[in-house]
């Protein structure tokens, strides 16, 4: 167990209420910056890139975790992932998700926040490296955030949808709720079109990666993050 507000296979976060997840009947997983660190994240960078609890009063309790790619160069950036705790896809039990990001930079990036089999390079050659779901710019140089999911770990076998156009230092708020038949998305409270296919059924973990794009450096605050699913 975790020190701290980081804590996992235990009561910690629900997609709408951090404090409504039973112990005994969840694995549940739920990180806040607050406490001074990554939570024991697995730091990934790609040649660039760093992650450091940073302050700013305007945003969540006024911890953040900033992810920096580091560089301009494409693919070269910040990746992190809680290996220590895993959730898998399944018919009946859904996965709820919920992570809070501020995009600092109005640059088109790499970035995917969500969850992730476990590798070394999440977004790989500037498209989706590993089997996840979540929301993600995987190196289509729109500048747009798609809901994803992706059953295949060489971007072979994707599907998208939402296509947000993020501002810079806003508030979004992104959670999903997944089974193996269905995935559905929200951002700051707004359903998007739901995806049902090419779901993966692996364990995955909560991942976050900030990557450039070959045009401009880009930075992102993570406020909070949260996944459960019942046993």
């Amino acid at each position: 167990m975790a020190i701290g507000l980081v804590s996992y296979n235990g009561q910690s976060g629900s997609v709408f209420d951090p404090y409504a997840v039973d112990r005994a009947s969840t694995y549940s997983f739920f990180y806040d910056p607050a406490v001074g660190d990554d939570g024991n994240a697995t730091d990934t960078s790609a040649t660039t890139g760093a992650a450091a609890v940073v302050t700013d009063l305007s945003q969540g309790n006024g911890a953040v975790l900033a992810l920096d790619a580091g560089a301009t160069t494409a693919a070269q950036g910040e990746q992190l992932q809680w290996k220590m705790f895993g959730l898998t896809p399944d018919a009946t039990k859904s996965i709820y998700f919920r992570a809070k990001v501020v995009f600092k930079t109005s640059v088109v990036n790499e970035f995917f926040i969500g969850l992730a089999e476990v590798d070394t390079s999440v977004i790989a050659s500037s498209a989706s490296g590993a089997k996840m779901i979540g929301f993600g710019q995987l190196g289509d140089d729109d500048g747009n955030i798609d809901a994803v999911a992706a059953d295949a770990s060489d971007g072979s076998s994707i599907t998208k949808s939402l296509a947000l156009d993020a501002a810079v230092d806003t508030e979004y708020d992104f959670q999903f709720i997944a089974t193996t038949g269905k995935v559905r998305y929200w951002v700051n409270g707004v359903e998007a079109p739901a995806i049902t296919t090419t779901i993966p059924t692996d364990a995955m973990c909560p991942t976050i990666v900030c990557q450039a794009a070959g045009s401009g450096r880009p930075v992102v605050h993570l406020t909070e993050l949260q996944a459960y699913r019942a046993k």
